[in-house]
């Protein structure tokens, strides 16, 4: 399914920015906790599974502007958030632009908020599983307060239900499935990483550098990948993917056919249509790319950019999660 909250539509994909939040449809009277739309504004893309896909946020802050912390909880959800602008803390943890933090589902952590800063701020989330979004207090008396912020129209514009109205087993999301390139999440329940140090990462040839993840649901949940490619290389060749495609720029730029997109640019792609060669501008890009059901991640192209990778990484992790969830891979090498 693809569903987006704004943008412009054209010929196979929409696009949308954080630089351009006007463009993003808020609907009226819409809040992030006690926030009034006009300080932070707000938007959403729908992708993959009707029923298990993913349902990925984007908030833009205005300049000035100090959020509350929401207080300590989980999500039933597998999760992955990104700061691209300003900052924002979870406990102890700091994170400042170009650093990201994959959290295992159904594990309590710090409050937390969207970025902000002297500058605004920009904030990616995904929920990897779109029916297990309800915030999960850990001290029972914030419970309240938290579905009084998880209103139905919110509910109904975005799309998503699942535990927001429903106890039922079968409406929410099922055990954390989250594997990554990046480590194990341990103890803490959660994996960090940042786009400011990418030499860890796989190296694809001598141009691309990529780390990857699966979260959400075991069998159809999304893929993602984080990339960061050399000034005038190719990131992707011209090809297609039979599930929507998201890709975000997180710093640098490149050009997709005669289109031009820098830091916090957005691109939807529906499933099945192709994407122009994807080329690095003149300081290279990093980008983040969502596949939203991992069973169509496979490009019709391969050869050079993150393509070339892709399909040994995912098996690699769907093996990874097969130990943990059995059948996981299987679910994707039949798709």
């Amino acid at each position: 399914m693809l569903k987006v909250g704004g943008g412009v539509a054209k010929d196979g994909y929409i696009e949308l920015s954080l630089k351009r939040p006007h463009e993003f449809a808020t609907p009226p009277g819409s809040e992030v906790g006690d926030i009034a739309p006009r300080t932070v504004s707000r938007t959403f893309v729908q992708i993959g599974d009707a029923v298990a896909g993913p349902v990925i946020k984007f908030f833009s802050t205005a300049p000035g502007v100090d959020l509350p912390s929401f207080a300590a909880h989980s999500h039933a959800s597998d999760s992955w958030r990104l700061v691209m602008r300003g900052e924002f803390a979870m406990g102890k943890d700091v994170y400042v632009s170009g650093d990201f933090r994959l959290q295992q589902g159904w594990r309590p952590y710090p409050g937390d908020r969207v970025a902000c800063g002297p500058d605004g701020g920009w904030t990616m989330l995904m929920f990897a599983d779109r029916r297990g979004t309800r915030m999960r207090a850990v001290k029972t008396e914030h419970q309240e307060v938290f579905m009084a912020t998880q209103t139905q129209p919110m509910a109904d514009w975005e799309g998503t239900a699942g535990d927001l109205f429903s106890d039922a087993p079968n409406d929410t999301a099922g055990p954390t499935a989250l594997v990554t390139t990046l480590g194990e999440p341990g103890k803490p329940g959660h994996v960090d990483g940042t786009f400011k140090h990418t030499s860890g990462w796989r190296s694809v040839g001598a141009n691309v550098r990529m780390a990857a993840a699966l979260l959400g649901d075991a069998d159809c949940g999304p893929a993602l990948l984080m990339t960061a490619t050399a000034p005038g290389e190719v990131s992707a060749p011209q090809c297609a993917v039979s599930t929507e495609l998201l890709r975000l720029i997180v710093d640098g730029s490149c050009t997709i056919g005669n289109e031009h997109y820098a830091a916090g640019d957005i691109r939807v792609q529906a499933a099945g249509a192709a994407t122009s060669t994807v080329v690095a501008g003149p300081e290279g890009v990093s980008e983040v790319l969502v596949f939203g059901d991992r069973r169509g991640a496979s490009p019709s192209a391969s050869g050079e950019g993150w393509s070339a990778a892709i399909d040994q990484v995912l098996e690699e992790l769907s093996a990874k999660l097969d130990q943990r969830v059995p059948g996981s891979s299987r679910a994707r090498k039949s798709s």
